[in-house]
């Protein structure tokens, strides 16, 4: 089910969040056809996501002392393959949030069944040295509230959030500069583990841009995310504010980031009862 109603809210909020027109791109993966000014993110005051600078990677705040983000990317970070399963992990790194406010870190904890092959159960928390006063953490969707709004997450539409590389979907250039941007995509599957999102080609009148991928309708902001934006929070807008659905985690295409690629999102929703218990 598309819900253009949603769709059209989320991208009307985001306009108020976009900065002028004329500045350079900055991190994922956008349409060719768009000004990649409306990209860029200016509602940085007060954020709860943030990267792992300068070494990149994002994550969220979801408590007042705990950021969650992809394992994949805390396994390079701690220099530490096998730290599954341990209760915690010395952890000796700065998360630094999008308004450019640095907190320093001291414990990892990688979810218990974390792999890498397969792949599955990406997720991470890292504790931070102090609790976050200035900022509010991110709230995480709940499936059950949400079936009198619509039902899960599939068909809602996501805003990203992420620093790292950015692009056009039409080719494979890729480039990065550390400044924020947010694009939208439409939630196209779902599983326990897993959220699915599609990088939509644009369409024209006459149809689609490319025949090589598959006839779809992208968003007006349209994007994906580029590499450096692994743990990075997708977010679904309801009457009552943004909730945390998906964490950033991998792609399943030729080549990361063109048309027609998909995206996989741990699906936070999932994981309640675990960040509830380690993130205290």
């Amino acid at each position: 089910m598309l819900h253009n109603d949603q769709r059209a809210a989320s991208e009307a909020w985001h306009n108020k969040c976009s900065i002028a027109r004329g500045m350079l791109p900055n991190a994922m993966i956008v349409r060719h056809d768009r000004d990649p000014a409306r990209y860029l993110w200016r509602t940085l005051k007060g954020s709860a996501v943030g990267s792992f600078h300068p070494w990149g990677d994002c994550g969220v705040l979801v408590a007042p002392r705990w950021v969650l983000t992809a394992a994949h990317v805390m396994r390079v970070l701690a220099g530490n393959g096998n730290n599954r399963g341990l209760p915690y992990v010395p952890f000796d790194q700065t998360f630094t949030f999008a308004d450019e406010t640095p907190v320093a870190c001291d414990r990892l904890v990688i979810h218990p069944a974390a792999s890498e092959d397969p792949w599955a159960n990406d997720l991470a928390l890292v504790r931070l040295t102090k609790p976050v006063a200035d900022r509010s953490p991110a709230l995480i969707f709940d499936r059950e509230d949400a079936d009198a709004d619509g039902g899960c997450e599939v068909g809602r539409v996501a805003w990203f959030a992420g620093c790292g590389d950015t692009g056009h979907g039409n080719n494979e250039e890729r480039w990065g500069d550390e400044r924020w941007r947010i694009a939208f995509n439409q939630v196209e599957a779902a599983n326990d583990q897993w959220l699915r999102f599609r990088f939509d080609q644009p369409q024209t009148a006459a149809g689609p841009v490319s025949s090589d991928v598959e006839t779809s309708f992208a968003c007006d902001l349209e994007g994906i995310s580029g590499s450096g934006d692994s743990g990075g929070p997708a977010f679904v807008r309801l009457p009552e504010g943004d909730r945390l659905i998906g964490i950033s985690s991998y792609q399943d295409g030729e080549t990361d980031g063109c048309y027609g690629v998909r995206e996989f999102y741990s699906r936070v929703s999932s994981y309640r009862q675990w960040i509830s218990e380690v993130a205290v």
